[in-house]
């Protein structure tokens, strides 16, 4: 297969896995609104504590993910009641499933430790 295909599998692996797994909402435009997603997965990262605080708790594990403010799609953000900073996954044609997987693992990880703080 293509470089494209690859970086579409793995992405809708990620959506997948984080939407099922954690229950965080995917914000990535659907339902025929856009004819193909791109390989940047946004997701809305308050029940684990917001974006900001999930990258660098991933940052500790060795796993790079970023977080991106709303600001440059604002008009979007505001019909759709985004919420300030998404996460982003950005999986590429030379990662792995396991490595999914293992960014998947890290993040029920850290909404373990969110949810058993007191």
């Amino acid at each position: 297969g293509n470089i494209r295909e690859r970086v579409r599998e793995l992405a809708d692996m990620t959506r997948d896995m984080v939407e099922r797994e954690l229950g965080m909402k995917c914000m990535d435009v659907r339902d025929g609104e856009v004819k193909e997603l791109s390989g940047i997965c946004s997701f809305d990262a308050s029940p684990l504590g917001g974006a900001d605080r999930v990258v660098e708790q991933m940052a500790k594990l060795g796993i790079s993910i970023s977080a991106t403010g709303t600001s440059s799609t604002l008009y979007d953000a505001t019909e759709r009641d985004l919420p300030d900073r998404l996460l982003r996954i950005s999986p590429h044609y030379f990662n792995t499933e396991d490595e999914i997987e293992r960014v998947v693992h890290s993040l029920q990880q850290i909404k373990h430790e969110k949810n058993n703080q007191t």
